[in-house]
Order: structure tokens, then sequence, then C-alpha cells
């Protein structure tokens, strides 16, 4: 499955339940009607398409990899409330970049959850 925004395509790669924490965005517009916005964690940066989660909740993630290499864009992340919030969520990632690196390794056959 694929996905563009802007010029960059991005391909489905990992879908999990998780709890975030707040993060800190920077808006840059819309996709489809739904915001996009941008988050800077060190050396990487992720895109991120919110359904209207909420930190600290549980969330639907799925992680879309650029199909190409992009500058400066490591992932887009797609996150949404729990369908069903009695569902444990899997992840209790502490940034975006754990996250990418929990649904990374898992993707290569490697546990995923905590203590993995």
């Amino acid at each position: 499955m694929l996905a563009r925004v802007g010029p960059l395509t991005f391909v489905l790669w990992r879908a999990a339940c998780a709890v975030l924490p707040a993060l800190e965005t920077r808006d840059l517009g819309t996709v489809d009607g739904l915001p996009l916005r941008a988050v800077a964690e060190r050396d990487r940066s992720f895109l991120l398409v919110d359904h209207g989660y909420e930190a600290g909740l549980p969330a639907y993630v799925e992680l879309w990899r650029p199909v190409q290499p992009a500058e400066n864009v490591t992932a887009l992340f797609v996150l949404a409330p729990a369908v069903r919030p009695d569902l444990r969520p899997q992840l209790h990632p502490r940034s975006l970049t754990h996250l990418w690196r929990e649904l990374t390794r898992s993707a290569t056959g490697r546990a995923v959850g905590r203590g993995a």
C-alpha cells in the first residue's frame, strides 16, 4: 500500500497499538483534510498524520517508510485513537524515535514490546 504526501511516496511498513507520550510537533498543513505535523527528535525527523489520537491513551499506529531516500524525513506515522480501547497496547515508547526503532526491529523478526 502506498501513500503520497507532497512529493514523497511512502509504503506501509508496520502497524501496532501503542500508548504515546505528548509529542512536540510543528504544523505543516493538512493531508486529505487531516492535520499534517512534523516531529524533530535528535537526528531524525518524522511526518505525522493525526486522526485525533491523544497522548497517554491507546492509539493505532501505522509506520510508513519512504519508497526513495527522503532528505530529512525518516518516516511517516499515522496515528488514530484505538478502535478497541480494551486491547492492551503492545508498545509504550518514550518518543517517535523509540517507536520507529521498535517497529523496525519487529519487521525484521525481533521481539516487539517492553523489554524487547
